[in-house]
């Protein structure tokens, strides 16, 4: 169901890509909701607030969003990406106890998605059969952006970071 590739950077580059991320300078956006295809009815009020995190885009809509798209090509080379759709950084901030999200899949079609986990904390990626892929520092976890899957936060450090990228 997916492919799992530790150390999948070089660790000096990934050091310095990880450095640019957790600059003070690095902008973020706030989305007030992890899923679109949340239910809101299925959820409490408690829990629809707590599904939230920041984005920083990279790439989408055919264009370069970020200066640091230039930065991030070797990643894109080393996936042998033909097409890119979208690129993003996301980050979940530590909320005193651990929230997995609501299932969801990032594009209707089959496509390739590829998370590269920036720092090792003890939050996961879970697929629709059960299966989890812990979140570990270099850690890239690819699998059909299709198929159903959540997010969660962690609880052992501030917050858990990922680079995600969707492509064919």
């Amino acid at each position: 169901m997916f492919q799992v590739y530790d150390d999948f950077l070089e660790k000096k580059y990934f050091d310095r890509l990880v450095e640019q991320i957790n600059s003070r300078d690095f902008p973020w956006k706030y989305c007030d909701t992890v899923s679109h295809s949340v239910d809101e009815s299925r959820i409490s009020t408690q829990e629809l607030e707590e599904q939230f995190y920041f984005v920083h885009n990279i790439y989408e809509n055919n264009k370069p969003l970020s200066p640091l798209y230039e930065y991030i090509l070797p990643v894109y080379d080393k996936l042998d990406i033909r097409s890119l759709m979208r690129s993003r950084i996301i980050m979940y901030m530590n909320q005193g106890k651990q929230i997995i999200h609501e299932k969801h899949f990032d594009f209707h079609y089959d496509h390739n998605a590829a998370l590269l986990y920036l720092n090792t904390n003890n939050g996961f990626t879970e697929f629709v059969d059960g299966t989890r892929c812990d979140s570990v520092e270099n850690r890239l976890v690819i699998f059909n952006g299709r198929i159903e899957h959540t997010s969660s936060t962690c609880t052992d450090i501030k917050k858990r970071q990922v680079l995600t990228i969707n492509y064919f």
